[in-house]
């Protein structure tokens, strides 16, 4: 539904016979999707322009989502067939299994913690341990060699996941631009003309 609202708010923008172009919609339009701007103030050339761009980065973005979850699917199996640890687990279960070489180191690692921050109170010390420490059924233990090649696939699926969040950026900036252009555009055309549109073939029209 709020997909189709904004397309009838677009169309009634684009094609209306009865509204003189102003910067103020060029730029709503532009930041809306890059490219709807120059469209509506006639530019046909840089609007196709903003659309590639727009298309080649959600592009991006999604392929390095996907490659990520690739990347995710292969190091579980990895480290469920080269060091026992178990699938369909949490974000936090997999981090510790990438900086510890076994659920042992890690369980000594948290007695250690326990004796550090309770060092005059055994009953604290067993509860921070029955609370922190790892069962066996979530066992794990790495030899060195695979251990490295299941690290290094965790750290290819955060540089993944790094890429996209960069391409988010480039998505606000390509409709920051969009929207400069279509200013720009607006200014040169003295913004004292009524649209003048060309029929397509089919007229688009909504009532509230």
């Amino acid at each position: 539904m709020k997909v189709l609202i904004v397309i009838s708010l677009v169309t009634s923008l684009l094609w209306s016979n009865t509204e003189k172009k102003t910067t103020r919609k060029a730029v709503a339009l532009s930041l809306m999707v890059p490219g709807l701007g120059e469209l509506y103030m006639g530019e046909k050339s840089d609007a196709l322009r903003a659309f590639v761009i727009e298309g080649g980065i959600i592009l991006t973005y999604f392929g390095f989502n996907k490659y990520a979850d690739i990347l995710r699917n292969d190091y579980i199996k990895y480290a469920n067939q080269h060091a026992g640890a178990m699938t369909n687990l949490d974000e936090d279960y997999y981090n510790t299994v990438e900086w510890y070489s076994s659920r042992e180191s890690y369980n000594i690692n948290v007695r250690e913690e326990a004796r550090r921050l309770f060092p005059d109170d055994r009953v604290k010390q067993l509860d921070y341990i029955e609370d922190n420490e790892i069962l066996p059924e979530r066992d794990w233990e790495w030899q060195k060699d695979n251990w490295q090649i299941f690290r290094n696939l965790r750290r290819g699926e955060r540089k993944a996941l790094s890429n996209a969040s960069y391409c988010i950026g480039a998505n606000i900036l390509n409709r920051i631009i969009s929207a400069v252009i279509s200013s720009r555009i607006g200014k040169e055309k003295k913004l004292n003309i009524f649209l003048d549109p060309q029929p397509i073939g089919i007229k688009l029209s909504y009532k509230f």
